[in-house]
């Protein structure tokens, strides 16, 4: 499972540095966060940025309190909920958004084979089963729902939150 984890993770296996805020607490939170999220490092950054900026925003209103910045920081992270619960939301509704993109992918394609290459990748005319269909379906739909939901950030700047 470790494997699969760091092959949906890459490029970059490290948080980028345009998250961390110089702030030890802040940027161990965040750390661990990006740690335990999926997907490319831009899908990943625009996770941990939403969240640093939920972080930043608590601090300035303990501040506005009385509170001084690095008392601040330390409640602020404190509120916030534990990395591994965050980061399983986050995996959770990216993993739906990748079934349902596996899915449409798959069934464009095949309809796509079928009707325009006369289903000569799943059979055609001599060998055309619903088996070979199905097969279609989901090797197209996973291999393109992979790249498109994990790798390159189309439409996910914000899945949850």
């Amino acid at each position: 499972m470790n494997y699969f984890k760091q092959l949906i993770r890459f490029p970059g296996l490290t948080i980028h540095p345009k998250a961390l805020t110089g702030n030890s607490s802040i940027d161990d939170y965040l750390k661990d966060l990006d740690r335990r999220l999926l997907g490319s490092r831009t899908i990943r950054l625009s996770k941990v940025m939403d969240i640093k900026s939920h972080i930043v925003d608590r601090i300035d209103r303990l501040i506005e309190t009385g509170e001084t910045e690095n008392e601040s920081a330390v409640k602020a992270v404190r509120e916030m909920d534990h990395p591994k619960t965050l980061a399983k939301e986050f995996n959770r509704a990216q993993f739906e958004i990748f079934v349902k993109t596996a899915i449409y992918f798959g069934v464009f394609m095949t309809a796509f084979d079928f009707f325009f290459f006369d289903g000569n990748a799943v059979g055609g005319k001599n060998g055309f089963s619903l088996n070979d269909i199905l097969f279609h379906i989901v090797f197209m739909g996973s291999w393109m729902g992979l790249f498109m939901v994990y790798y390159f950030p189309l439409y996910q700047t914000e899945i949850l939150i």
